[in-house]
């Protein structure tokens, strides 16, 4: 055997001794097993302790650029509701050219908005291309269903029962 700590000489006949020798070997080699196994399981649970500090740090970065994009998102939305509050005074000045420009910069950061659609509609309306009205009015409805202002605007513009207090700001 390769792990034998005792060995006797070939000559000894004492089966007491040989006993007594065999059982130290099975017990060196099982303590030596074990240590083998213990070697193996802390290798892989320091790996398994490597892999789940790798996935923190991914985890903290993904928080943080979720953070971000938040961040952003609120700093955008700030931007568009400025550039809307913008448009609709210009639009009570009767400065439709430049409400339709500060609408369309609300557009940039919230595109997916109705109300934006809503307000160029209104513009264009006053601008007196129908087309372009119909076409943000119908835009805006499709973002909000339930955007009733600007059904009812699509269904007077249809009746030619279009009355200029009642356009969706």
């Amino acid at each position: 055997n390769q792990h034998e700590i005792i060995s006797l000489n070939t000559e000894c006949n004492d089966r007491m001794l040989k006993h007594l020798a065999l059982n130290i070997n099975q017990a060196f080699e099982g303590l030596n097993d074990s240590l083998l196994i213990l070697n193996q399981e802390a290798h892989t649970k320091e790996q398994t302790n490597m892999s789940l500090n790798q996935e923190t740090k991914i985890l903290k970065d993904s928080m943080y650029t979720q953070y971000l994009n938040q961040h952003i998102f609120h700093s955008e939305i700030n931007l568009a509701m400025k550039h809307l509050s913008n448009s609709l005074q210009y639009y009570y000045l009767d400065d439709y050219k430049q409400s339709l420009y500060e609408a369309d910069q609300a557009q940039q950061y919230l595109p997916d908005l109705a109300y934006i659609y809503a307000r160029k509609g209104s513009i264009y309306y006053k601008l007196g291309d129908i087309d372009r009205a119909t076409i943000n009015w119908n835009i805006a409805l499709q973002l909000d269903p339930e955007y009733v202002e600007v059904r009812q605007m699509l269904a007077n513009i249809k009746t030619n029962n279009v009355s200029s207090d009642i356009l969706p700001n």
